[in-house]
Parts: structure tokens; sequence; C-alpha cells
């Protein structure tokens, strides 16, 4: 091989087997080979060209994805890339490891339209794009030394649930790798902290015992330090750190540590990066401080090796805001070169483009992006409100901003997609100018794709769209985890379970931390029946979060679903912190009394005049206090109670309006208080409609609807329904566990029917 061959492996694929070829290659960086793995240039064109043609001629090895799709396409680009790969064998030696073939389905070698190099070395199957280890073993071998280990220890990657984990737009498509702003000398301003290879933090003494290797290319970009005086400085160093994050995030050779995942390290005198290293599962480090005097800022940044704590980078950087751009696309160069991170064409084209030339809406946005953190699907309406004004403030100041109107897309798209803010027409239409003013301003980003999909989801509810816009972005947003974790809730819609899984995976891998992401992701397993592994990842969460209460519920049932142990499971229940829209615990109190059969609890809570709706788990929308009255006074059997309630709770959701997603669900509810309200056959004919318009809007609101009929036609004595339904559920996903449905009110009254236990035990994982 010529001598300035690089150790990276060329991955060729066909277009049309895109989506494998990614899950091949994400699974051969997680074991530490640098990839060649080119989605964004598909366009072609003589630069791209050549640079293909380089790349052929310098990697180490070349992996050909063969299937179906290359067998019936006599012409393509990646039959040039096998040509040139079968030429190069022609100038090695015989028997040097060069060209690996691997198959996605089930085309085998005879017949095979490949070069006949193709066939002198044994071919691998990796079903679907699914790699064998035994492959990444043999690459690793193959590389001879230059790779590493698998990824160390991390939350564990099993596999979610609702929008609790919002998916968040990534934020800077061009900004940058960044790592901050300067200070100079004529401002009067004396930094007093050293250059770079001073370091900062804990270095771990060499003497201790090693960590577990990490990924080579994994990096976390630990919280800046802010070296300013001003109290209203802090902003800056924070908003320089998340654009960092999101520029280094753009390489799609490195493995990037999403931003909430670091922000626990934020105090520089308490690192341990070792410890960091071990907790997130990287090998090295970014830090940097921040300083500023008027319009200027000094930024001095380093790249660590965590485990020595030897400096592998440093560099400090001086301009005034406007120029922080260039900055940060250097320090993106830098830490992807340091790394012998292989940095394309399209990627150096994405850090180096400026989101804007106005310095005052930049410090605006930075500033935005700070306030925004935080929210969730169980945060306010104000609090989304005062971010929407922040962003408002930014598109004033400068009306070509995109990446303002891509995070407005999202805090629109959030409010109107969940039941409790405001799912208003006004709200949808406030969504969709902004992803209007994007695509105007910037229709080739990244994050104006993933705006895109954000209302296509939200707004349109038009998931394969929404999937279509997710894949554009993810092109150059390859480390972005709120991207992984849109694309998870989208599949999961569609019905694509296990693809879902994987994306929840990809964005627990990158933001370990992450509380919410990685709690939605706990409860998912519990729906996929994977109860163990949901078990270990709340139990982490539970450790690093004790007063979160999502986390807390999702280890209760995730361990009740495994040991069955119901007077554990209620105690444990009962002691669950109160949910932030559930201040007065009058929520929880009436779920802890249902799960206890005490209907006078539940009812007392219900009672309450603080409770004035239900917020479903899926914040579909806000039931009627009422409807669970009428549930509770039936389930007692006091008949005329249960219509008196149920006729109220007809009437607020006959006289409210709801958007096409929350329609079925309505429906539902409809069907469920003519149940309690004695109006049997009207109610199972409610219910039939409601599951037919849920699974038609999509897959898992089917799940969801359908969970609710089962329970209502067990409660109204149709067992034929109920146990057709519930044997439904239990080959699929379904929202509760065996041990739950067995202790609710509602489904156990089966339980004196054989069928009942036996679709139960039947029950096996997906």
């Amino acid at each position: 091989m010529p001598a300035d061959v690089t150790h990276a492996l060329f991955l060729s694929y066909a277009s049309q087997d895109a989506v494998a070829a990614r899950r091949i290659c994400d699974t051969l960086r997680a074991g530490g080979i640098e990839v060649w793995f080119d989605q964004s240039e598909l366009k072609g064109g003589e630069a791209w060209d050549t640079s293909i043609r380089r790349q052929v001629a310098e990697c180490a090895l070349f992996l050909a994805v063969v299937s179906a799709n290359t067998q019936s396409r006599r012409e393509g680009y990646f039959r040039l890339e096998w040509k040139l790969a079968d030429e190069r064998t022609h100038l090695m030696a015989e028997g040097t490891p060069f060209i690996l073939p691997v198959t996605i389905d089930g085309t085998t070698e005879r017949g095979a339209l490949v070069p006949k190099s193709f066939f002198a070395v044994q071919w691998t199957k990796a079903p679907g794009g699914e790699t064998p280890r035994a492959l990444v073993g043999r690459v690793q071998d193959l590389l001879g030394g230059e790779t590493v280990g698998p990824v160390a220890d991390r939350v564990p990657a099993p596999r979610t649930g609702l929008q609790r984990a919002r998916p968040r737009v990534a934020a800077a498509a061009w900004m940058a790798v960044g790592a901050v702003v300067l200070v100079v000398a004529a401002a009067g301003v004396f930094f007093s902290r050293q250059a770079p290879n001073a370091g900062a933090g804990t270095r771990p003494p060499t003497s201790e015992k090693p960590a577990p290797a990490a990924n080579a290319k994994a990096v976390a970009v630990l919280p800046f330090e802010n070296l300013t005086a001003e109290p209203d400085s802090a902003y800056l160093a924070d908003g320089i750190h998340g654009e960092v994050i999101t520029a280094v995030g753009k390489i799609s050779a490195l493995t990037v540590i999403g931003r909430t995942s670091v922000l626990p390290y934020a105090d520089v005198k308490k690192r341990n990066l070792r410890q960091i290293a071990t907790d997130l599962g990287v090998a090295s480090v970014v830090e940097g401080r921040v300083q500023r005097a008027g319009k200027q800022v000094r930024i001095a940044v380093e790249l660590v090796d965590a485990q020595s704590g030897r400096q592998l980078w440093g560099n400090q950087f001086d301009s005034e805001i406007s120029g922080v751009f260039a900055v940060q696309a250097a320090i993106a160069r830098e830490v992807a070169g340091t790394l012998k991170a292989t940095l394309t064409a399209s990627e150096q084209t994405l850090i180096e483009r400026r989101p804007t030339q106005n310095a005052t809406a930049y410090e605006l946005f930075l500033r935005a992006r700070v306030q925004e953190e935080g929210l969730t699907s169980r945060t306010s309406l104000e609090q989304y409100e005062r971010a929407v004004v922040a962003y408002q403030q930014v598109v004033a100041e400068d009306p070509a901003f995109a990446l303002a109107y891509v995070r407005l897309t999202f805090l629109h798209g959030e409010m109107y997609w969940l039941g409790h803010l405001d799912p208003s027409p006004a709200r949808r239409a406030l969504a969709e100018a902004a992803m209007n003013a994007a695509a105007r301003v910037a229709p080739e980003a990244p994050e104006t794709h993933y705006a895109r999909g954000l209302f296509a989801y939200y707004g349109e509810n038009d998931w394969a769209r929404a999937l279509s816009n997710f894949r554009q972005a993810e092109a150059g947003l390859p480390n972005d985890p709120t991207l992984q974790t849109s694309m998870g809730f989208v599949d999961r819609r569609l019905g694509n379970w296990q693809e879902a899984e994987r994306h929840f995976e990809r964005a627990v891998e990158r933001s370990p931390r992450d509380l919410y992401t990685a709690s939605e992701l706990a409860t998912y397993l519990t729906y996929l029946r994977k109860y163990e592994a949901a078990r270990l990842l709340a139990a982490r969460l539970v450790s690093l979060f004790p007063n979160d209460n999502f986390s807390q519920e999702a280890l209760i049932r995730s361990e009740f679903a495994l040991r069955g142990n119901q007077a554990a499971f209620l105690k444990a229940f009962a002691n669950v912190p109160r949910a932030e829209r559930d201040p007065a615990g009058l929520r929880a109190a009436y779920e802890l009394a249902i799960w206890s059969h005490d209907f006078a609890a539940a009812d007392q809570a219900l009672a309450d005049p603080r409770l004035t709706g239900i917020v479903d788990r899926a914040a579909v929308l806000s039931e009627p206090v009422a409807l669970h009255r009428a549930l509770v006074a039936f389930v007692v059997g006091n008949r005329e109670t249960a219509q008196r309630f149920a006729d109220v709770a007809m009437a607020d959701f006959s006289r409210q309006s709801w958007t096409p997603r929350q329609r079925p669900f309505v429906t539902l509810g409809i069907a469920r208080a003519k149940a309690f309200a004695g109006r049997t056959d009207e109610a199972v004919q409610e219910m039939q409609s409601a599951a037919t318009l849920a699974l038609k809007l999509d897959a898992f609101s089917g799940v969801v609807a359908l969970m609710e009929a089962g329970r209502t036609y067990a409660a109204i004595d149709r067992r034929e329904e109920a146990l057709a339904t519930l044997r439904q559920l239990m080959s699929g996903l379904a929202r509760m566990s065996p041990n739950e449905i067995r202790l609710d009110p509602l489904w156990s009254r089966l339980k004196d029917d054989p069928r009942f236990e036996e679709i139960l035990n039947a029950a096996k994982p997906l």
C-alpha cells in the first residue's frame, strides 16, 4: 500500500442501502474504527469525485455493502468505487487484506455482480445492517492496533415512551464548534488564568489503575469556565459552550456527548477527568475558559486525554464577538485533526457557515438558548412563552437568523402538540410561520430540515414526511441526541418498534446523563416487555436524579413487572416525589388509590377543587375529572352517580374543539363515559370507532387507545371483546405489564376466566 495510507475504513454502498450502511458505520465507530462514510455528498460533483477517488486510494480497508439493490443496478457510483478498490488490489502483495464484502440481505456470492477480487475473501452477513461482533473484531485486527476496545460502560443503552423527552431541535447548524470568545488588552482587562496548557480541573494521577478503554474518537466538551466578573456574563460562556458542542457534533467521525450530560461537571475544581471519561464513555475532553471585555472576548481551549491528563492540543483566541464563528471553525478543525477524525468537505462547509453577521443578535440567541434549557412537557405554558419571547428578540434584531426560527418552530410546535399547553389553530399557525421563515432564509441547512420534520410531526401528523426530513437533517447533525430521539418517536408512530428502540439508544449513548431522554427510554423498554433492561437503566437514573418522579416510576414499574410483589409496589408508589404538574399530589393520590382498590380515597382526591383535569400519560389531552369520578362510582356500583358524572364528562368533551391528534382520544373518552353511564351498546360502538381512528392516525396511538378500550370492555363485562383486545396487546406493544394488568381494578375483572392468565403468561419481549 502507499506510504501515506490512513488507518480508515472506506464504506461503499448503493444509495438505496443508506440506512443499513449507517448502522454498520455506527457499530464500527463504536468499536473505535475510523469510517469514511459520506451521506451528505451524494449529489456528486467534481470536488466530491476527486475526494472519493482519494479516499479509496488512501484507505486501509474497503468494505463493500452487497445487496439486492446493488444487484439490480447495472450502473451507479458505487460501481466506480468498487472498480477503484479492485484496481488497488493489483498493486498489493498476494494475501494482503483490503476488500471486505458484506451482504445485508439474502444476496449470495453465487452470481453476484461484483469484481473478481471480491470472491477472493470470505463474505460477512449483516442483515439490515445489524453488524456482528465478529466483523468489528476482524476489522480491528486487520487495522493492527490502531483501534481500541468497545465504548466504556455508560448509562445502559437498552432501548421509550412518550413525548416527555421532547424532540429538541439541534441548534447551530452552521454555528460551529467554537470554543469561545475573547478579550483584549485594549479593554484594560487582565486575564489572570494561565494559557490552555496549564489545564483545568483534577488530572488523575498516572499511578491509578487504568479505566476501561473508550472509543478513541469519543469526546466530551465540558462546560466552559466564565472568567468575566460582571454578574450578567455567565450566559456567554454557557451559550458558547453549547455552540461548540453543536459544531464539533457535526463531525460524523467523532462521537460527541450532548450538553445535558456534561452540565453536571460544570465545577472545574471538582472535575476528575478519568471519572468523567468512565461516566460518559469518552477518551478525551475539551475544556475552555471565556472572558469578556466590552465587545471582545478571549477563549482559551484545550483538548485533553482524559486518562493521562496529557494535553493533546490547546490554543487561545482573541476576537470580537462578530468574529467568533471563524474561531469556532478553527477549533472544530483542530479537534478533528488531533483525534485523526476525517472532516468531510460538506462538514467543513457547515462548520464555516455564519448564522448571522449581527453580533447583538448572536448574543441574544445565546441568551435565548440558555433560557430554553430545562423545558419539558411538564413545565408551564408561561415558561414556554418566555423562551418564545427570547427568540423573537433575536429575529427582531436579525430577520435572517434562521436558527432562531428553527427554535421557534419547535417551541410553538410542542405547545400545540401537548394537550395541556396550547393545542389551538393559532399556535399551529405560529409554528408553521416560523418553519417557513427558516426555509426561506436557509432552505438546505440541516436544522431547517429538522424544523420541517418537526412541523410535519407536530402540526400535520405526517409521520413519513417527518422521518424523511429528520433523515436529511441527520447528515449534518450526526451526533445530535435530540434528533435521534425525534427519529425514535416518529418510528414508533409508524410502528417500527425496534427501529425506534435503536434511535432512543443512540440518543442515550450520545447523552448518557440526559434525564428525560433516558427515562423515556426506560419507560419504552417496559412497553417492549424488556423489564430487566428497563430496571437497570431506571436504577441508574434514580441514583443520578433521586428526586425525579418519572425515573422512580419507571424503576417501580419494571421491578413490579419482574417480581409481582404488590405490597412493595404500592409502598414504593406512595413514596414517589410529586410531579411538577401535580404540586398538591392529587393526581398521584388518585392513581395510588386506584392501584390499591381504595375507591373512597380515589373519589376524595378527585373531589378536591384544585384538581381541574387529568392529563393522560401520552399528554394528548386533559381529561375531565368528571370522567374519572364516573369510573370510580361505576366500579363501586353506584350507577346513578356514575351516570351523572358521565353526562358532565360528555358535555365537557363536546363543548371544546380538538386537534386531529386529540379526536380519537376524545371519541374514546366519550365511549368510556357512555359505558359508565350504562349505555353499553353505544359505548362499544363508540370504542370501536375510537380504536379505528387511533390506528389510522398512527400505530402508537392505536396501542394507547386499545389499552383503554380493553379496560372499559372488561369493566362493562364485554368479556370477548376485552380478551381479544388483551391478546392483541400482549402480542405487540403494551403500556401495562402483565402484573399491572392483574392488579388493575378493571382488567382484573377477567381473572376468573382461564384465558386471562393464559394470555398474560404467553406475553414475550418484543
